[in-house]
């Protein structure tokens, strides 16, 4: 599924689990990628802007919806457009906020971290599993077992106060693959990449804090070792 349906369709399925406090954790809608520019500077495409504003639109209406993004434009973008897509639709919509949490806060060195993932790891995917198998420097990169680590502590004290209430945080594929890995133990080369406004969800119910993915069974966040 794309498009966000299965953070929609998984969404749906803690409500029938009785879930009413969830955090979504998401990749941002589509963008551009243009070649000379700067990849931070690529926003959302026609097509990124519609996603972002029907994934809004299809959250339950009785929920309500806070956000928080990255602070790179594609994704304040996304998070604006969720919050505007299901306002449409009649639901509440609170603040939208940016975080530096949500964003790459674990590149200590970009320009370095950049010509290693072109010259040296053959591309993105090359890169994170190098990163995730602490191969990287740490001049460059915070380790992603420390970046998750930082993360998951941010993301917890993010969960809605209220009932039927669901935030989104909106950041990049290379959190999402960090995490993933780090807290679910789902490797990019097992589970593939991370599709636009897919990724996981950091929940609360009567036993404690849990972390899953569509597809992937909770994990209390107690039990996680990063």
């Amino acid at each position: 599924m794309t498009d966000g349906d299965a953070m929609i369709a998984h969404l749906g399925s803690l409500r029938g689990r009785g879930i009413t406090r969830a955090l979504a954790v998401v990749r941002h809608a589509a963008r551009e990628y243009v070649e000379g520019r700067h990849d931070l500077e690529n926003p959302l495409t026609d097509e990124g802007r519609s996603m972002a504003l029907s994934f809004g639109e299809r959250l339950p209406a009785d929920l309500t919806v806070r956000a928080y993004s990255s602070p790179v434009e594609r994704c304040v973008d996304t998070a604006g457009l969720i919050l505007e897509g299901h306002r449409a639709k009649g639901g509440a919509a609170e603040r939208h906020r940016v975080v530096e949490g949500l964003g790459l806060f674990f590149i200590l060195d970009q320009r370095k971290m950049f010509r290693l993932m072109r010259d040296v790891h053959g591309g993105g995917q090359g890169f994170i599993r190098a990163w995730c198998d602490r191969r990287i420097g740490e001049d460059v990169v915070i380790p992603a077992q420390d970046a998750a680590r930082i993360m998951l502590s941010m993301l917890a004290s993010k969960l809605p106060p209220g009932e039927s209430a669901l935030t989104v945080g909106v950041s990049h594929d290379f959190n999402l693959f960090m995490l993933r890995e780090q807290l679910l133990g789902m490797r990019l080369e097992d589970h593939g990449h991370v599709e636009y406004l897919d990724g996981i969800v950091v929940f609360e119910d009567a036993d404690g804090v849990w972390v899953e993915a569509p597809g992937v069974a909770p994990i209390a966040l107690d039990d996680i070792e990063t």
